[in-house]
C-alpha cells in the first residue's frame, strides 16, 4: 500500500484475529498514519485461557509466534494514531488486558473506546451510530 499510494494518508483497520495483526503491523512499518484494532486479544496465551474457563472441554492450542502477539510488539509501535475499539460483553477478550495493551503503547494519540451494550464483533451492528462517530473522529485526526 505505501508504495502504490504513496504520498497518501494510509490506515490500517482489523477486527479479532485480524485487529491483532494490524498492531503488530503498526509496530513493524513506519510511515502507517493510524491503526484500528477492533476486538484485538492482547496474547493467544490469555485468549486460550479465557476460552478454556468458558468451555472447559475443548481444547485450544495457540499458534507458537511472536509475529502474531500484540501485548509483546506494543512497545515498538511506530504508527501515528491507536484505537482499539472494544466490546464491553466479549467473554475472552477482557478489558482490563486491553487497557494494558493501549498503556504500553509508546504513542500520544491513542484511544480504548468500549462499547457497553456489544459482544465480539458487533460493534458496527449493534452500536452503528457510536462506531461512525469514533471512527470518523479517529481517521479526522490521523495525519
Amino acid at each position: 500500500a505505501q508504495k502504490k499510494y504513496s504520498g497518501k494518508k494510509i490506515v490500517i483497520y482489523g477486527r479479532s484475529l485480524g485487529a491483532a495483526l494490524a498492531l503488530v503491523e503498526g509496530a513493524m512499518r513506519m510511515g502507517i498514519a493510524g491503526v484500528v484494532a477492533e476486538s484485538p486479544y492482547t496474547s493467544q496465551a490469555l485468549l486460550a485461557k479465557h476460552y478454556k474457563d468458558e468451555n472447559p472441554g475443548d481444547k485450544v492450542k495457540p499458534i507458537e509466534s511472536d509475529s502474531l502477539e500484540p501485548l509483546m510488539n506494543i512497545r515498538n509501535f511506530k504508527a501515528k494514531h491507536l484505537l482499539i475499539l472494544h466490546g464491553k460483553n466479549e467473554k475472552y477478550i477482557l478489558t482490563g488486558e486491553l487497557i494494558d495493551l493501549i498503556q504500553r503503547a509508546p504513542v500520544a494519540n491513542k484511544k480504548l473506546t468500549i462499547f457497553p451494550s456489544c459482544d465480539h464483533l458487533e460493534l458496527p451492528i449493534k452500536a452503528t451510530q457510536k462506531f461512525g462517530e469514533v471512527m470518523g473522529e479517529f481517521l479526522a485526526s490521523c495525519e
